[in-house]
């Protein structure tokens, strides 16, 4: 499996769409993260049609084991950032649900 990070598909943005510098991919994908955060951030949500959503859900509170001292910790509920693959992206990479 590949990994890459931003500058690496910085520079692949580059490399497809001309005239565009990998400098100003970059620039670009901050912007779109940022966009992303400020969104989410204000309780919203963000579709990307044939890609995905990101949202936020509400993750319950709940009682753990410490795994060392296998003391009893409560962990309080609290909103965690989700992407939700649309199904075009699903199809287009070969998973199926």
């Amino acid at each position: 499996m590949e990994y890459i990070n931003r500058q690496e598909l910085a520079r692949l943005m580059a490399d497809r769409v001309d005239g565009l510098s990998q400098r100003l991919a970059e620039a670009a994908l901050q912007a779109a993260q940022e966009c992303i955060t400020e969104t989410l951030k204000q309780g919203g949500v963000v579709r990307l049609n044939e890609f995905g959503t990101f949202s936020l859900r509400r993750r319950a509170a709940r009682r753990v084991l410490h795994p060392r001292t296998r003391e009893a910790l409560d962990i309080p509920a609290r909103l965690v950032p989700v992407f939700a693959p649309a199904p075009h992206l699903s199809n287009q990479v070969g998973v199926h649900a």
